[in-house]
């Protein structure tokens, strides 16, 4: 019974056998006690509960397969291990002591299992960390069952993402947070599990959070449904129903901006609502009820579709984060369901979002005064368009400082990640000397859960097994946390150059002159369609720049001063983008043969551009890592 202490289903009470073999506690020899006509009336009772239920479970069929291969069919809720072992050999079935059925899919679908005779005690370390294990009183057998997925808490992803929640203030000083419980929901699945850390100490690193959540989740649907309402603008302008405009493009512009904001509240109000995990609103931070709920958490990283990464300077010295992100990747086998974004770069992307649009709605107001009809309409397009560009470039500042804070993150995640051990890590909760700063009272400390978490998983020797696992998979937690443009990050600056779709739909639609010969109809159409694609490239260009930028103005920062700094990055930034942007004009003055090798040399200079100036980070070489990670305090 020591063997399995730590997962017995019950533990014993009453009336015990102590070391000598003796009979100890209150025990009392009695004929005919009156506790046991009470114990069968219950068990009756409960009996007869569980029969009726069978009964009214569907009767659907199901194939049974067996070790060797061989595959029975019986029916749910009806056919049971001993009558599989009948049907293949008395003589098994009087040898077997108790069956293993472990089920390979969720037990609520029932549609296989596999059913194996135990005929003796199999060692300790062979058994499942998660499988209940229940002894009978001989020792000599011991049923293995797969346990149904123990239900956790979770909430609608629209409500997480909601300002008004403030869900993302510190939760080390809550015991839970107001108005959260009547929309939790119970489940043993979840679409999204959201990862950060606790360390949040101002407005600005909420408002960053929650900006690289409605990123990584809701920019394909905004990318989706800006080209859809695009083309939907187009072929109405080439149908005449809608006039062909500049400022038409404004619909695709606020599809886009309400998409982005709205794409979950969409989703449930259509009655598609996605399921999320986020440890500041889903376990409690009573000492009563949070270890029990940590302790789920290796489960719930399993049943969940996709891992929410939100990396900060101090995300990978918090443990429970690290085995967070550690332990779904050792499970899914692979980072392709993992949306990783650094905190800052979720503002930055959304100021250089914001650049894009106004720097394109002062070129829209611009391009009116070619058509402004008198002085009125003249002045309005003017100014217009001087706020526009002004607002666009007026926002470089603030892009450089947090694009250099990026840079910091990412050489601050490379050492952390590297050195990393399990030992030295400290919670939110560790800052705090495990002392409410409010009303004193002792805090519960998750270092001790996750210890308890890893030691359950590894056995034996798991928190250096747990930090060979980080160091293993460092190239895949450095990629995670560095600064490169990702998919989602693509999805969102599509939006900038797709509302611009309507006027080259309308430009094909007029179609070439009538005098052009084939050779020249082919170019036609190939530069109409490089003219718009050139549009998203520099727009990829521009940000990939004011990364390569940004990297070099952290590597210099010590030695110039931030005024001089800021100045001679801006300059340079403006510079480039404007070069490249006259270069892509003057390829496309002319439609003749003779254009398209120019600008087939310009794409190509330009995609050798983007690739020069991507910002990715190589793991530091380094022989002796290991040797010193445990001098590492993080």
């Amino acid at each position: 019974m020591a063997a399995a202490a730590g997962k017995r289903a019950y533990a014993g009470g009453g009336p015990r056998i102590g070391e000598k073999g003796k009979f100890e506690g209150e025990f009392k020899v009695q004929k005919q006690a009156p506790y046991i006509k009470h114990r069968l009336d219950v068990w009756e009772k409960l009996y007869k509960k569980y029969t009726d239920g069978l009964a009214s479970k569907p009767q659907k069929k199901i194939e049974i397969e067996l070790p060797d291969g061989t595959k029975k069919n019986g029916e749910a809720f009806k056919t049971s291990p001993m009558e599989i072992a009948m049907s293949i050999s008395k003589g098994l079935a009087e040898s077997a002591v108790v069956a293993k059925v472990i089920y390979k899919e969720s037990v609520e679908s029932l549609k296989q299992c596999v059913v194996a005779d135990v005929e003796e005690d199999e060692p300790e370390e062979q058994a499942d960390a998660e499988q209940s294990v229940l002894w009978d009183m001989t020792r000599l057998a011991r049923v293995k069952g797969a346990r149904c997925p123990e239900p956790f808490t979770s909430i609608p992803l629209h409500l997480c993402l909601s300002r008004r929640w403030r869900i993302w203030r510190p939760s080390v000083l809550e015991d839970f947070f107001p108005d959260v419980e009547k929309h939790q929901k119970e489940t043993s699945r979840c679409h999204i599990f959201i990862s950060t850390d606790d360390h949040i100490n101002d407005s600005e690193s909420i408002v960053r959070k929650q900006w690289c959540c409605q990123i990584l989740l809701n920019a394909r649907a905004a990318a989706v449904a800006t080209a859809c309402v695009s083309f939907t603008v187009g072929i109405l302008q080439v149908h005449g129903s809608v006039p062909c405009s500049i400022w038409t493009a404004v619909i695709s512009h606020l599809t886009s901006l309400l998409v982005l904001f709205f794409w979950q509240y969409i989703r449930a109000w259509i009655g598609l609502p996605q399921l999320t995990f986020l440890r500041e609103l889903c376990v409690p931070r009573k000492s009563e009820l949070r270890p029990a709920e940590l302790q789920k958490l290796r489960g719930i990283l399993k049943r969940s579709q996709t891992l929410v990464v939100i990396c900060s300077a101090s995300y990978f010295r918090c443990p429970l984060c690290v085995y967070e992100v550690v332990s779904f990747l050792a499970q899914s086998r692979g980072e392709g369901n993992v949306l990783a974004m650094p905190e800052s770069m979720g503002w930055l992307f959304f100021l250089f979002y914001l650049s894009c649009q106004c720097l394109v709605f002062g070129l829209y107001a611009f391009s009116g005064v070619r058509d402004a009809s008198s002085m009125t309409s003249l002045s309005v397009a003017c100014v217009l368009g001087g706020v526009g560009v002004a607002v666009a470039f007026g926002q470089l500042r603030h892009l450089f400082s947090l694009a250099m804070q990026m840079q910091t993150l990412a050489q601050l995640a490379t050492v952390q990640i590297r050195r990393f051990s399990v030992e030295k890590a400290s919670c939110e909760c560790c800052h705090l000397r495990h002392v409410h700063p409010i009303t004193g009272s002792t805090l519960p400390c998750d270092f001790i859960e996750v210890c308890s978490l890893i030691e359950e998983a590894s056995r034996g020797d798991g928190l250096q097994l747990f930090n060979m696992r980080v160091r293993e998979q460092a190239a895949t937690l450095l990629r995670l946390s560095s600064c490169r443009v990702s998919a989602p990050m693509l999805e969102l600056l599509s939006t900038c150059v797709l509302p611009t779709l309507p006027r080259y739909m309308l430009l094909w639609s007029l179609g070439p002159a009538e005098t052009l010969a084939m050779g020249e109809l082919v170019v036609w159409y190939l530069l109409l369609l490089l003219r718009w694609a050139s549009l998203f490239l520099v727009v990829l260009f521009a940000l990939c720049m004011l990364l390569a930028l940004a990297r070099v103005g952290q590597a210099v920062s010590h030695r110039v001063p931030p005024a001089l700094l800021q100045c001679l990055l801006c300059s340079t930034y403006i510079v480039a983008v404007a070069v490249t942007w006259v270069a892509m004009r003057l390829c496309f003055v002319e439609e003749r043969l003779g254009t398209l090798l120019p600008i087939c040399m310009f794409h190509i200079l330009l995609f050798v551009d983007i690739c020069l100036s991507f910002p990715c980070f190589a793991l530091p070489e380094s022989d002796n890592d290991d040797s010193d990670s445990s001098a590492f305090a993080l």
